[in-house]
């Protein structure tokens, strides 16, 4: 089976959180592969797991989906002690792994004490696949869009899978250590065929995800609400400044077309207007009563609503979609209908008829 994968449109976009999100699903997919390759065996008697110590990267899979979480949502991931917490408990094990290989009788290793001691904490991967994609699957839930792009899927169904191996160790912890019930079956295979079918889905997402974006411009506009706008109660922006910083923001998205730039994001802007980009996220949500996302959608669908009205609709929709900044076909068609209450086709026709 041949597959078409073009890696020209994969990695064409210059969007920095594109690219980043592709790395790290890509550092799951190597993860997941070396894990197979090295608990998995294939024997005259089928796929077997081997009799090693389990690897410490697992505890890597829930922070590398919570960079994806954040990346997707438009987060920036910072380099700070804060964030290299997620990597304590992978260290932690990694030492301990290291001393149990190396106190540990190979030939018989569950005779050796510091193979049974290490081997019978696995239960932290539990703990680290299940609060991860918990918390993910929640956070994520909430941008609630219809026709959900790829990306968002994609991360939805690796949590999902995470939380099912999950449940399967957890079980195979109740059934082997605990009430110790030999049923005759390895329940680690599940495990390992689960984390098999997450490592598809990334590849799937690579050749046949229609959205290679993330999500700047798919992610729906926040409902502000009194505790979104509590937030921002003990700011230190001022009324007089916030009134300075509209007008400076108006000006720039009336006067120029840096809303065409599809790169265009917070931090962009607040470095051209030098204005603290954590005051630009409150001018929009409080001020200006929408997101920093569909702020620049309303200026683009003006822009292709102009264009369509002076060549009375003769132009193709597709091409437009990308010329005005969005970065996919999906996001642009739902805004203009929200905009206009038609979809940009049914809009044309409607120029077409007129023109007659």
């Amino acid at each position: 089976m041949k597959f078409n994968f073009n890696y020209s449109n994969w990695i064409r976009s210059s969007n920095r959180a594109k690219n980043e999100f592709n790395l790290i699903t890509l550092l799951i997919f190597i993860l997941s592969c070396i894990n197979i390759y090295y608990k998995i065996n294939w024997t005259a008697n089928g796929f077997v797991p081997a009799v090693n110590l389990w690897n410490p990267s697992w505890l890597l899979f829930g922070p590398l989906l919570f960079c994806a979480y954040k990346v997707f949502t438009g987060q920036t991931i910072k380099v700070s002690l804060k964030h290299a917490l997620h990597l304590f408990p992978f260290l932690l094990f990694a030492v301990l792994y290291v001393i149990a290989y190396v106190y540990m009788d190979k030939n018989d290793p569950w005779h050796s004490n510091p193979f049974k001691y290490y081997q019978n904490t696995y239960i932290v991967i539990v703990i680290s696949l299940l609060s991860y994609s918990t918390y993910i699957i929640r956070m994520v839930w909430r941008f609630d869009v219809e026709n959900k792009p790829s990306t968002e899927s994609l991360i939805l169904s690796i949590a999902a899978i995470y939380i099912l191996i999950s449940v399967i160790m957890a079980m195979i912890y109740v059934v082997w250590g605990i009430v110790y019930v030999d049923t005759g079956i390895d329940y680690r295979l599940f495990a390992y065929a689960l984390l098999f079918f997450s490592a598809i889905a990334i590849a799937w997402y690579w050749v046949f995800g229609k959205d290679h974006v993330l999500a700047e411009d798919e992610l729906p506009a926040r409902k502000v609400t009194g505790d979104y706008i509590k937030s921002y109660t003990h700011s230190a922006l001022t009324e007089t400044l916030a009134t300075t910083y509209k007008e400076r923001i108006t000006s720039c998205f009336n006067d120029t077309t840096i809303y065409l730039d599809s790169n265009l994001s917070l931090e962009l802007l607040s470095k051209d207007l030098q204005i603290p980009k954590h005051y630009l996220s409150q001018l929009f949500n409080v001020y200006f009563k929408k997101s920093f996302h569909s702020f620049v959608a309303e200026y683009r669908i003006k822009y292709v609503l102009e264009l369509l009205n002076t060549n009375n609709g003769r132009l193709k929709i597709e091409s437009l979609a990308y010329s005005c900044g969005f970065n996919s076909k999906t996001s642009f068609n739902r805004y203009f209908k929200e905009k206009t209450g038609f979809t940009p086709s049914e809009y044309q026709v409607q120029l077409n008829q007129q023109s007659a």
